[in-house]
C-alpha cells in the first residue's frame, strides 16, 4: 500500500485548489459568454426571419432581440450587444441564404411560449 506523507497531501490539495480556482475564474465566464453569443445569434436570426419583408425595420428587430433575451434572463450591456448583433449580421450577409441556420424551431418555440 502506498503511504502519502502529510506534505504530499498538502501539495495535492493545493494543486486541486488552484485547479478549481482556475476553472471557476476562467472556464465558467468563458462558457457564459459562449452561451450569450449563441442566444444573441438565435435572437438576431429569428428577428431577421420575422421582419424579412419589412422595410427599415432595424429598430423593431433590435427591440425584438432585446425582448427575446430579457425573456430568457440574459442581460448584456449595450456596447457588447451591438457588437454581437453586428457580428451575427455580418455572418448572415456572408453566407448564401440556403446555408443560414434554420431558425424555424426558434420561432416555433417562441410562438408556443
Amino acid at each position: 500500500m502506498i503511504e502519502i506523507s502529510g506534505l504530499t497531501l498538502i501539495l495535492i490539495r493545493a494543486v486541486l485548489l488552484v485547479f478549481v480556482g482556475l476553472v471557476t475564474y476562467i472556464l465558467v465566464p468563458w462558457l457564459k459568454t459562449l452561451k450569450n453569443e449563441w442566444y444573441v445569434a438565435a435572437a438576431v436570426k429569428a428577428a431577421e426571419f420575422i421582419y424579412k419583408k419589412a422595410v427599415k425595420a432595424g429598430p423593431e428587430k433590435r427591440n425584438y432581440v432585446i425582448a427575446w433575451l430579457q425573456k430568457r434572463g440574459i442581460h448584456i450591456d449595450q456596447e457588447t450587444l451591438d457588437m454581437l448583433i453586428n457580428s451575427v449580421l455580418q455572418e448572415i450577409d456572408k453566407k448564401p441564404k440556403e446555408q443560414v441556420i434554420n431558425i424555424g424551431s426558434v420561432i416555433k418555440n417562441e410562438n408556443t411560449n
